[in-house]
């Protein structure tokens, strides 16, 4: 998606957002209920608020900081292969570290 941005055209950029927003939606549309079987039902407010908003501040704050970098420096893919390394390590926790909360009581 990055490389259909070096050209501009509006469909690029229709492409682009299309893409983007189906991918976030495929992400944010189970988050909630995967956040909530993570914790009992005592601590879920906090325990899903400070480490998803640490993860946001450390993340979402250096992340523009690097794409303003790259793109200054004209190394456009670096921008996309931090990301891909973040989703990757993100994909492995998820698959062997979230425990199956099947047949749990959530209290």
């Amino acid at each position: 998606m990055l490389a259909l941005l070096q050209n501009p055209t509006p469909a690029g950029y229709l492409l682009v957002a299309v893409a983007g927003n189906a991918l976030l939606a495929l992400s944010y549309g189970n988050m909630a209920a995967l956040f909530c079987e993570l914790f009992p039902t005592g601590v879920r407010s906090s325990g899903i608020g400070v480490p998803y908003q640490l993860a946001t501040t450390l993340f979402g704050g250096s992340t523009p900081i690097i794409a303003a970098w790259t793109i200054a420096h004209h190394h456009t893919l670096a921008l996309g292969t931090y990301i891909l390394c973040l989703e990757a390590i993100a994909a492995v926790v998820y698959l062997l570290l979230l425990p199956e909360t099947r047949g749990r009581t959530l209290d």
